[in-house]
């Protein structure tokens, strides 16, 4: 059961990465297309 447990935490917190990642990512984006605009 502790695996199981350890497992989704470290996935969850990948998954919270990349969610920050691509947020960042968008927002870049957003703002390069402003600036060609």
């Amino acid at each position: 059961m502790n695996k199981i447990k350890e497992y989704s935490k470290i996935l969850k917190d990948n998954y919270s990465e990349l969610f920050n990642i691509q947020k960042t990512y968008l927002s870049q984006v957003r703002s390069d297309i402003n600036n060609y605009l």
